[in-house]
């Protein structure tokens, strides 16, 4: 692998992470934390469910990275 390839591996990656986070807030703001559905998620996206694993280790990973990022715009200054 050269040096470019892990490169735009390493950001899409992350935009699929960011892309998952911002489905996750959704259904988070649409029906709390239990209307988090990973298989949702996945379908949305377009990837199998277990391709979603990749990402996130489950719902409770998924949603401590919501809090992590919540977190940190928290603490930006205004």
């Amino acid at each position: 692998m050269t040096p470019t390839e892990g490169g735009l591996r390493a950001r899409y990656r992350e935009q699929t992470r960011a892309e998952i986070k911002e489905i996750a807030l959704r259904q988070l703001a649409e029906g709390g934390l239990a209307a988090i559905a990973l298989t949702r998620i996945a379908k949305e996206l377009g990837l199998s469910g277990p391709a979603l694993y990749r990402y996130f280790a489950g719902r409770d990973d998924l949603a401590d990275a919501l809090i992590r990022g919540s977190a940190a715009v928290a603490a930006l200054p205004r």
